[in-house]
């Protein structure tokens, strides 16, 4: 049956009404189109400079990372190295440094059994050394210095062996201690079996050092002055650097002794007047002459033992003139015969 549209009402399609304008405010312009090439460069231009400012601060953190290692640095070692004190007279700031052990006299007595002849190793210019063997049964050289009138004499003595005893190197004899009763000034050191070296450079024992030994000595004896004159707390000038003050151990390593040992002589017992200290053969010119120490005065007297230990021959004094004022002296020194001969250890 055919449909029929008749009696019935279909609904009517309208359109929906139109929105109200917006308001001019919320009008947006027309978009511009923006070409490629101005978009690369603004985002090149952005990254540029961000790469540059950390750059800079980089920069800027690495040397202020140096300077504070630099000044960390810096600071290390202004408190590892040891302070230097002036020395003028007695010994400044002493007080500060480790105490020598005292010996009672009557132990060092009874050591040295009553400092015999049989006992005594030898005697210089600071006085005469004997072996002492302690109750312990420890062995030491027990060093009997040129005593004295001085007034003063007990506080150089205590200033200086307070010095001294400070001293540890193992290319420096070690002051184990002191003793002073009256006028009596002793002074104990480390035992030194082989004695010094100048009995294997002219001794009994000439000749049994070789060229291994030689060079050990030399260089030994250069590391205990360095110590001396550039590494303790105050520089240490010997004035008597010669072979008998070079002592040797039991593996024939050198150690210098008598350092330090000037100022705890008497005004009038020094070796030749009271204007000068040393031997004459080994002494600087400038200050056998003039009277100017320094340094340098133990470097000549070194060089003087180097050729002594090289050529095996020694320097000899021939003819010594001293004048009232201990100013000038005249010295002819025999050559260390070292050119046109064969050199043998």
């Amino acid at each position: 049956m055919p449909c029929s549209n008749a009696g019935t009402t279909s609904p009517s399609l309208t359109a929906p009404p139109a929105l109200p304008p917006l308001p001019p405010e919320f009008t947006t312009a027309p978009l511009e189109t923006v070409p490629m090439s101005c978009m690369t460069a603004a985002s090149s231009g952005g990254g540029g400079s961000i790469k540059k400012w950390l750059v800079i601060g980089g920069g800027v953190s690495s040397a202020l990372l140096v300077l504070i290692l630099i000044s960390l640095f810096r600071w290390h070692r202004r408190s590892q190295s040891p302070t230097k004190v002036p020395r003028t007279g007695t010994i400044m700031g002493a007080s500060k440094l480790k105490g020598a052990t005292k010996f009672k006299y009557s132990d060092l007595k009874a050591a040295t059994k009553n400092f015999s002849e049989k006992n005594k190793l030898g005697e210089g210019g600071f006085g005469a050394v004997y072996k002492g063997t302690m109750k312990n049964g420890k062995v030491v050289a027990v060093k009997k210095l040129i005593s004295g009138n001085s007034s003063n004499i007990d506080d150089e003595f205590e200033s200086e062996v307070t010095l001294i005893s400070n001293v540890h190197h193992r290319n420096l004899v070690r002051l184990l201690g002191c003793c002073n009763k009256g006028q009596e000034r002793i002074l104990v050191y480390e035992y030194m079996a082989n004695a010094s070296l100048d009995k294997f450079l002219f001794g009994k024992r000439k000749g049994s050092l070789n060229w291994k030994q030689r060079y050990d000595i030399i260089l030994g004896t250069a590391r205990g002055l360095n110590y001396l004159h550039e590494e303790f707390h105050v520089s240490i000038i010997h004035r008597d650097i010669k072979s008998e003050n070079i002592l040797l151990d039991e593996q024939l390593q050198p150690k210098v002794s008598d350092f330090g040992l000037v100022k705890l002589l008497p005004e009038d017992q020094s070796h030749l007047t009271t204007r000068f200290a040393g031997t004459l053969g080994y002494t600087a010119p400038e200050y056998a002459l003039h009277g100017q120490l320094s340094e340098k005065a133990d470097i000549y007297s070194y060089g003087i033992v180097v050729l002594e230990i090289i050529s095996g021959q020694k320097s000899i004094d021939s003819k010594v003139i001293v004048v009232d004022d201990g100013l000038e002296v005249i010295c002819e020194r025999h050559a260390l015969g070292v050119s046109g001969q064969k050199l043998r250890p």
